[in-house]
């Protein structure tokens, strides 16, 4: 029985279940046959008719997905571990950020605002349109932005204060269910918080986020200024 020479019996093992495997080790002791071969004979029956590639490259996406999967949920832990970890123990050389964005009406043009505060106190703030979308988009823009601010800043330890549950809690993936449409976002979202050496990001009440707000307002009103001017001209 000739093996596939398109995978090597490691490539086979990687992608064949557990049982799979236990049942080609059957095989090969019952008919005297090479564990590659084996292995191969029972992942071919399990493509049903199909080719042996499909089955191959099928499984390797579903391992992909699955890795992709776990590496988020590790990430989301540490980034819940360092809230409790920030909120009991404020680490005195870190940077804090304020985030938040406003659509008006909901959707429509976006304001972003955002502020940054260094270790030594001071400030460096964000106020500027966003183009137009919804709620969560203006707030997820927003935290995108002060992101790349701090990054630009050089910040290593960073607290990140927002008053959006929706958004904290899609791109920290303990929300019951994604946010659709904003993939892009939170995956932009998501790479730029694996940047930061120490990063954690915590609910504020909008009460104690309102110089990120006066400032998303602000953006929001250039971006409507700038949308009037437009259809003025």
């Amino acid at each position: 029985m000739a093996g596939d020479n398109r995978f090597s019996f490691e490539e086979l093992t990687a992608v064949a279940y557990q049982r799979e495997r236990a049942l080609a080790r059957r095989l090969a002791r019952q008919e005297n046959v090479s564990a590659f071969a084996a292995l191969e004979q029972v992942l071919k029956a399990a493509a049903d008719g199909g080719l042996l590639a499909g089955v191959v490259e099928e499984r390797r996406r579903t391992l992909a997905a699955a890795a992709s999967r776990r590496a988020l949920r590790q990430q989301a832990s540490r980034l819940r571990f360092d809230s409790r970890q920030a909120a009991k123990a404020p680490d005195p050389g870190a940077w804090h950020a304020w985030f938040d964005g406003s659509a008006k009406p909901n959707p429509g043009p976006i304001g972003l605002g955002a502020v940054l505060r260094a270790p030594d106190g001071s400030l460096s703030t964000i106020s500027r349109a966003g183009g137009s979308g919804d709620s969560n988009c203006a707030e997820y823009l927003a935290l995108i932005a002060v992101l790349e601010h701090a990054l630009l800043h050089r910040a290593t330890a960073l607290v990140v204060h927002g008053d959006s549950r929706i958004v904290i809690g899609d791109v920290l993936g303990t929300a019951l269910a994604a946010i659709p449409g904003l993939e892009v976002e939170r995956q932009r979202a998501q790479s730029l918080l694996q940047k930061f050496p120490s990063v954690s990001l915590v609910w504020i009440p909008r009460a104690r986020n309102a110089a990120a707000d006066a400032l998303a307002h602000a953006g929001y009103l250039k971006n409507h200024q700038s949308m009037f001017d437009s259809v003025q001209k």
